[in-house]
């Protein structure tokens, strides 16, 4: 192969490596963007959940400390080991009351809303809703589901609370052998956070009863509910909910049924891989039917407890995303089109030299070829330079009181000069003027990526304050580190007769 044959091989490879790298470039910034939404909606919940879980892990830890007296003193489980030896009669209850009201007095006043000492089998024993009151009629339901005598209950000894703003929202089914936590919502729909613990035989370690403690959620933290946020509070020990902001109905029910992708082996394997990146807090995501979520997690190992954070990405991505993909295609068309033609007068000219090289002629007909070379090349410089003019204005302008008049006359047939008009409203116009460095088909190309780019920002947003910036940023990462582009931007306000530069 001749070296002439080698120079004109250069020239295709080179630009179709400059393609490729835009190419990628193009689709590195796509995936770059969406992988900075994830990372920076990441560090914001981490900090989030990070205050969320300090709370609960300092009034928790105070609660179970608080409430070991109920369940854990030996004259509770005495006297719970007598009710199941004999029956509860008035004496017993009413000793189980007054140990559930000497108890909320040395508690802070705001902190628990309500106690209950239920049986064995879940019933109801004393109920006490500590600000409010019982009347007889809407005691004598619960009354009876607790097995107290008609004796008992018309004594005139004094009676036995059974409050119907506790028991009213007492569920048998959501018993369990071991303590659990989670929430339930009162006839104002506020959030309770129940507490249940079971009372042991001293000797047995059977199950005699349970004593259950009620406190305004915000007792343990504040959450408000945000759109398109679920935060999720889960018992590690039984992998069941103590709280769910989405669902009322899924608390004490299991993890796995309620919201079986933060269960799956592909969820946990994702965010062991996150957690090992020092830089970035960990995270996953996950689809649920058509929403995209992103969850952070941590784990309280000092009270059992497991928190999610769960964000519905949709809302914030798809439109964002879509507008993303049309920009990124449009630029692989365009640089796929480009490389087509360079490439067919590349294919021509080699074509033309092969045959130059081939042939005897003489010198007269030699530089008549060459000649013929050249104004081909005139012809597809010719057709560049109005493929690069029709990127500029076509036509001026019509304002009322303005005469606008612009023009570009390249040195050669292409080159790095460029002007555009932005109409933004009825009453505001951006005039655009731009120089970029180098010469010829140098700085040809670079023209193109950036008109593209100044179209796309100022669709966004035609503040100057805000375009500069933004198109500054997106130049470095797609331009060659010597290539600059100097551009002056006008912005003209023909109902203020002003213009800013």
């Amino acid at each position: 192969m001749s070296i002439r044959s080698i120079k004109t091989l250069v020239f295709p490879l080179t630009f179709a490596a400059v393609c490729l790298i835009f190419g990628l470039l193009f689709i590195g910034a796509y995936r770059f963007a969406f992988t900075s939404v994830d990372r920076i909606l990441s560090r914001q919940t981490t900090s989030k959940l990070g205050s969320i879980t300090q709370l609960v892990e300092e009034n928790e830890s105070e609660h179970r400390n608080a409430v070991k007296v109920l369940y854990l003193n030996r004259s509770v489980q005495r006297l719970f080991t007598k009710i199941i030896a004999s029956e509860q009669n008035e004496e017993l209850l009413s000793s189980l009351q007054s140990t559930l009201q000497y108890w909320h007095e040395k508690q802070s006043p705001d902190q628990y809303m309500a106690a209950m000492y239920v049986d064995r089998a879940g019933m109801p024993l004393v109920a006490i809703d500590f600000n409010g009151t019982v009347d007889r009629e809407a005691t004598e339901h619960f009354v009876g589901s607790s097995r107290l005598s008609e004796e008992v209950y018309n004594s005139s000894a004094p009676r036995i609370r059974l409050d119907p703003s506790v028991t009213s929202t007492w569920s048998v089914e959501k018993m369990q052998a071991h303590s659990i936590t989670f929430t339930v919502q009162d006839a104002n729909g506020a959030h309770i956070l129940r507490s249940v613990y079971p009372v042991l035989d001293r000797k047995t370690k059977e199950i005699n009863g349970y004593v259950s403690t009620d406190r305004p959620l915000n007792a343990l933290f504040r959450w408000r509910d945000e759109e398109n946020e679920t935060l999720l509070i889960v018992d590690s020990n039984t992998e069941r909910l103590v709280f769910d902001s989405s669902s009322s109905e899924n608390a004490a029910q299991p993890l796995d049924e309620t919201h079986p992708y933060l269960t799956d082996a592909e969820h946990k394997k994702s965010l062991e891989a996150r957690g090992e990146k020092d830089d970035v807090p960990p995270y996953t995501k996950a689809q649920a039917g058509e929403n995209e979520l992103l969850i952070v997690e941590e784990v309280l190992p000092e009270i059992g407890w497991k928190f999610f954070h769960i964000t519905h990405l949709s809302p914030y991505i798809n439109q964002p995303q879509m507008q993303a993909r049309l920009l990124v295609a449009s630029a692989l068309i365009f640089l796929t089109v480009a490389g087509v033609a360079i490439y067919t007068l590349t294919r021509r000219i080699q074509s033309r030299s092969q045959q130059l090289e081939e042939t005897n002629l003489q010198l007269e007909e030699a530089n008549s070829i060459v000649s013929q070379h050249n104004q081909l090349l005139e012809e597809e410089l010719q057709t560049a330079h109005e493929m690069q003019m029709r990127l500029m204005p076509q036509e001026n302008p019509q304002l009322d009181g303005y005469e606008v008049v612009g023009r570009c006359r390249p040195a050669t047939a292409v080159g790095g000069d460029f002007f555009q008009y932005f109409n933004i409203d009825d009453k505001k116009w951006i005039f655009t003027l731009a120089d970029v460095t180098g010469h010829g088909m140098q700085a040809a190309v670079p023209t193109m990526v950036f008109s593209g780019l100044l179209d796309t920002e100022i669709s966004y947003s035609a503040e100057p304050e805000t375009l500069m910036p933004k198109l500054n940023h997106r130049l470095c990462r797609v331009l060659e580190p010597r290539t600059f582009v100097c551009l002056s931007l006008g912005e003209l306000d023909c109902a203020k007769n002003t213009m800013r530069i």
